[in-house]
């Protein structure tokens, strides 16, 4: 079982709904593509998005689910 997968047009996390914005979606939907990331830089407020998804994935499994990569921008934790 994979811990983050999209049903429909909501994801699941650890088996329960990750309930996002429809900007909190698009942002995960492109970081869950294979090798995708987000830059920084492309849109200010990604990083309140970013916070506002790892504030709910934390809520259910205990940890975030996005992470910064210096020189990169957000992606998906490894640990995923």
């Amino acid at each position: 079982m994979q811990a983050l997968c999209l049903c429909g047009k909501d994801y699941l996390y650890l088996g329960y709904p990750l309930h996002l914005t429809p900007a909190e979606f698009e942002i995960l939907h492109a970081l869950t593509n294979k090798d995708a990331f987000v830059a920084k830089e492309n849109a200010p407020s990604v990083a309140v998005h970013v916070c506002a998804i790892n504030k709910r994935a934390c809520m259910i499994g205990g940890r975030r689910l996005i992470c910064l990569a210096r020189g990169t921008g957000y992606v998906l934790d490894k640990d995923i």
